[in-house]
């Protein structure tokens, strides 16, 4: 997607502006919108060991989903072991999880995407990014346009003005993130495409045919 000056500003400041909150504070607004998208509360875990994440719908309605979130800098890295060992962690506190998601500042490298994607094969387990890339409207900027009211209560009034200036351009991506919390969605079709990628993968590239 090709933005203009002002739309690639917003979306700028946008990013900033969650990059300086504090960690807890992102925890919140992560939760927050995403109750919002499912109309089900979703609650923020206490400090310490979580269980391998920071926030989850508990079981409520009948959703079991856990929420992994990284407020980080452009050039922190996110360690690939470390959030593979927590959706390990996730699983071991409840067997009937649904989806691990992951919600990130900055973009998640396609390294880590694709070893979150063999975790997902492995395990059984559905995994949902939602980061910050800059070359299409982003999955983390469709979330906050979910509610530039909560935004602009959790982060600061310059977030919920420049969300406000982009949530025109939000439509198809916050269309997209519904359906990827949508259960049956979530569920068994998903990982009947993943599998099917990776057969694909297998067929087509000799040298992952040959490293299985």
């Amino acid at each position: 997607m090709i933005f203009t000056p002002d739309q690639a500003k917003n979306l700028e400041v946008l990013q900033k502006e969650l990059q300086s909150i504090s960690t807890k504070v992102f925890e919140e607004l992560v939760a927050g919108l995403i109750s919002e998208i499912l109309q089900i509360g979703v609650s923020v875990a206490k400090s310490g060991f979580q269980h391998g994440a920071d926030a989850g719908t508990a079981g409520r309605q009948g959703r079991n989903l856990r929420i992994e979130c990284k407020r980080y800098q452009d050039k922190t890295s996110l360690k690939d072991r470390e959030l593979l060992g927590e959706i390990d962690h996730a699983l071991k506190r409840d067997a009937s999880l649904e989806a691990w998601i992951l919600a990130s500042t900055r973009d998640v490298p396609e390294q880590l995407e694709n070893d979150l994607f063999e975790k997902a094969l492995d395990v059984g387990l559905p995994i949902i990014i939602i980061d910050w890339k800059s070359d299409y409207f982003n999955a983390m900027a469709a979330l906050c346009c979910v509610s530039w009211q909560l935004v602009g209560d959790k982060v600061s009034p310059k977030a919920a003005s420049a969300v406000q200036s982009i949530s025109d351009l939000a439509g198809e991506a916050i269309y997209k993130l519904k359906k990827d919390f949508e259960s049956w969605y979530i569920g068994y079709p998903t990982l009947l495409n993943l599998s099917r990628k990776k057969l694909i993968e297998v067929w087509s590239d000799e040298r992952e045919s040959l490293s299985l």
